[in-house]
C-alpha cells in the first residue's frame, strides 16, 4: 500500500495495542476495575463490530454513530488504535463503499489487536 498508512499500520509501527499505563493511571491501580472496564470494553467492540458488518448497508449516519461511540470507549481505556480506526470509519461513512470496507476491516484488525492485549493482561497480570 503506498501513500498514508492505515491507522492498523500506523499502531503497529507504535507498537502497543493497549496503553497499560495509561489504563492503570486512569483506574488508580485497581485490577478489579481495570479487569471490568476490559471486559466491557471488548464485548461492546466485539458487538459493535458485527452489527458493522452484518449490516453493511446501514445508513452512513448510523455507522458514524457506532464508529463514534466505540472511538470514545477506546479513549477511555488507552486503545488508541482502535479509536483511531473508528475515527477513520466514523469520518468516511459516507464515502464509496470501497472506503468503508477498507475502513472496516482496518478497525476489525485494529480489534483483534486489543482482545489480543486484553488477553494477554487478563492472563499475566490480573491472572483471569
Amino acid at each position: 500500500m503506498t501513500g498514508p498508512q492505515s491507522s492498523h499500520q500506523r499502531g503497529e509501527a507504535q507498537g502497543l495495542a493497549l496503553d497499560f499505563a495509561y489504563l492503570t493511571r486512569q483506574t488508580f491501580g485497581d485490577a478489579d476495575l481495570q479487569y471490568e472496564l476490559l471486559a466491557a470494553f471488548r464485548a461492546q467492540a466485539e458487538e459493535i463490530l458485527q452489527e458493522l458488518q452484518k449490516s453493511r448497508n446501514l445508513a452512513p449516519a448510523k455507522t458514524a454513530g457506532f464508529a463514534h461511540l466505540l472511538k470514545g470507549s477506546a479513549l477511555a481505556i488507552g486503545a488508541a488504535q482502535v479509536a483511531a480506526a473508528a475515527e477513520n470509519l466514523e469520518m468516511g461513512a459516507a464515502d464509496t463503499n470501497d472506503a468503508v470496507d477498507l475502513a472496516l476491516a482496518d478497525l476489525a484488525a485494529s480489534i483483534v489487536d486489543v482482545s489480543g492485549a486484553i488477553d494477554l493482561f487478563f492472563t499475566k497480570y490480573l491472572g483471569k
